[in-house]
């Protein structure tokens, strides 16, 4: 069973370990054709990109910028919510199923949804 009062206050790659043993995965390997169970952690997105000086923004950082983010904890997500207009696009991300494409996610890890 999976304590969520214990996850809570751990740095994201720990509760990742733990949830592991649960079969949860990286982030790398979830599908993007089907919504996910996945454990987000809004402070694991440092919204800026490595080595720009805060120029350019991580696709999520771009997203929560203009949007509110998903609460630390699991949701229910999926893929898209790409954003274009003149002057900016931003490409297609993780966001909160059923809040269309209003608020993204940063997930850590995920888990297969099953019947």
């Amino acid at each position: 069973m999976i304590q969520l009062d214990k996850l809570a206050n751990l740095p994201p790659h720990e509760i990742v370990k733990r949830l592991a043993v649960h079969g949860f995965q990286s982030m790398e390997t979830a599908p993007k054709d089907t919504p996910i169970l996945a454990w987000c952690c809004h402070e694991s997105d440092g919204y800026e990109e490595p080595g720009t000086g805060g120029v350019l923004l991580t696709t999520y950082g771009a997203h929560a910028e203009r949007l509110d983010n998903v609460e630390d904890g699991f949701h229910i997500l999926v893929w898209g919510g790409a954003y274009r207009d003149d002057d900016l696009s931003i490409p297609d991300w993780w966001f909160r199923s059923g809040s269309g494409f209003e608020e993204p996610a940063a997930p850590i890890c995920w888990k297969a949804i099953t019947g």
